[in-house]
């Protein structure tokens, strides 16, 4: 069982490794493409084209994304993409019946324990012993 439960998280973790740099891997493209049209349209010159002026400001945008929040925000993305793949086939029907079976177990295993406690432990007073009872009289 642990074995299976083990092969489970391996090919979970090996999805997202591939997913996070297939994204990865494309922005990079978009970086080096903003880069390119950045260098070949001049936008680094003071006196830039005012039709491209715009442009020129978004590949410099673009130019300067930060890989590592990119990746972070992927991260996220593909989580998010991993619990919907395992909750989408699931019917609601289905998540209210064991949201039910989920709650009438707690419930009832709470049940069994009071009975039980309630029939097996006794609840004796508790006996007040001699020392006690000396020390407290002598104040």
């Amino acid at each position: 069982m642990l074995y299976v439960f083990i092969q489970i998280i391996v090919i979970i973790r090996h999805d997202f490794n591939i997913k996070v740099d297939e994204q990865l891997e494309g922005i990079r493209q978009d970086i080096k493409e903003c880069t390119r049209n950045y260098a070949l349209n001049h936008c680094e010159l003071v006196e830039k084209v005012p039709a491209i002026e715009r442009l020129c400001q978004d590949w410099k945008v673009c130019m300067e994304k930060d890989v590592v929040v990119a990746k972070a925000k992927i991260s996220v993305e593909v989580i998010a993409e991993i619990i919907n793949s395992f909750t989408e086939p699931i019917s609601y029907k289905t998540m209210l019946f064991f949201s039910i079976l989920t709650a009438g177990s707690l419930v009832f295993s709470n049940m069994a324990i009071g009975v039980y406690k309630k029939n097996h432990i006794r609840h004796e007073p508790l006996a007040i012993t001699h020392h006690q009872h000396s020390f407290n009289s002598k104040n």
